[in-house]
């Protein structure tokens, strides 16, 4: 079920944002997901729950910030 596998990405990255004090709302990364159709940003792949990854397209090392502007849906593979 490709919802609950966004959902689970969707949860990891507000608890991590929430131990960093910093957040993008579950609604709005849901929001976001579905203009990307449950599929990956870079290789257009149909994600599963196991595979879901939520990637800074400017990494916070590198003066990223955690908001939504700045995320993409990606396949864990790819977000390393």
């Amino acid at each position: 079920m490709v919802y609950a596998g966004i959902q689970s990405a969707v949860l990891a990255a507000e608890k991590n944002a929430e131990k960093a004090g910093r957040g993008v709302s579950p609604r709005k990364l849901m929001e976001k997901f579905k203009l990307q159709q449950y599929r990956c940003f870079f290789t257009g792949i149909e994600l599963q729950r196991e595979d879901a990854s939520i990637d800074h397209v400017q990494p916070i090392s590198k003066g990223g910030k955690h908001e939504e502007s700045n995320l993409e849906l990606v396949h864990s593979a790819i977000n390393r």
